[in-house]
């Protein structure tokens, strides 16, 4: 179960591991998660300058 709020910490680990148990089943996938994890990791760290301690979980 999520919260309205959940850490950015939290989130970011939770999508790691997803792209980690993903990422073994196919070279263009590791490529594309590769990718993905260097813009949500410049963005994490874009929102923890600006002060941002906590991301809203959509749904």
């Amino acid at each position: 179960m999520t919260t309205p709020f959940e850490p950015a910490s939290v989130v970011a680990a939770r999508q790691l591991a997803t792209e980690a148990h993903e990422a073994h089943r196919s070279p263009t996938l590791l490529r594309t998660r590769a990718g993905a994890r260097r813009v949500a990791v410049a963005r994490a760290r874009r929102d923890a300058a600006a002060g941002w301690t906590e991301v809203p979980v959509a749904g």
